[in-house]
C-alpha cells in the first residue's frame, strides 16, 4: 500500500519508511493519524484484533475442555491429542474398504486420512476386516512408515463390543 496507518509513532519511522519504499519500488508513507476517518480505521483494526484474539482463545479453551472431558470419560490421564477413527464399508462380497480418519487436538487432519482396500476376505466379515485393517495400520507404524507415525492416543472403532475386542 502507498500508506500504512500506525496506532502510534515509531522512534525509527524515517529509516523504516525509506526501507519499505525501496522494497516496494515506490514511495510509501507511515502515518499516525490523530483524529478523523483514518483514526477510526485504527480503532476498528484494534477492535477486530481484540475480538479475534478473544475468539481464538475461547475456541482453543473450548477444545481443550472437550478433550479433557473425553479423557475423563475414557479413564485417560491425559487428553487424547491424536485420535484415529476406523470404519468398514462393504460394497458386495469382494469390494471391502476400511477407512481411517485422524483427529489432532480435536480437529480433523485430512492429510493423514487413509483407506485400506481389503483383498484377502472371503466375503463380508466386519470382524476379520477390522483385524486386518488395524494390523496393517500398526504394522506400517512398526515398519517406520512416516505416513503412520505417531500412534494415536485413542482408537475409535465404529461397531459394537466385538469390533472393539478385535
Amino acid at each position: 500500500p502507498r500508506q500504512i496507518l500506525l496506532p502510534c509513532e515509531l522512534p525509527d519511522q524515517v529509516p523504516l519508511t525509506r526501507m519499505l519504499s525501496e522494497q516496494v519500488g515506490r514511495r510509501g508513507e507511515l502515518v499516525t493519524p490523530q483524529r478523523g476517518a483514518k483514526m477510526d480505521l485504527i480503532r476498528l483494526a484494534n477492535q477486530n484484533a481484540a475480538e479475534e484474539v478473544a475468539r481464538a482463545t475461547t475456541r482453543e479453551e473450548r477444545q481443550n475442555k472437550l478433550l479433557e472431558a473425553l479423557a475423563r470419560m475414557l479413564g485417560m490421564e491425559e487428553p487424547p491429542r491424536r485420535m484415529e477413527s476406523y470404519d468398514i464399508s462393504n460394497q458386495g462380497a469382494d469390494d471391502i474398504v476400511a477407512s481411517m480418519v485422524v483427529y489432532v487436538d480435536g480437529r480433523p487432519l485430512k492429510r493423514d486420512y487413509r483407506r485400506f482396500k481389503l483383498k484377502d476376505m472371503e466375503g463380508p466379515d466386519d470382524y476379520a476386516s477390522m483385524r486386518e485393517m488395524l494390523t496393517r495400520r500398526v504394522q506400517r507404524y512398526a515398519d517406520g512408515d512416516e505416513k503412520f507415525v505417531p500412534l494415536p492416543n485413542a482408537f475409535m472403532i465404529d461397531g459394537g463390543l466385538g469390533h472393539v475386542r478385535i
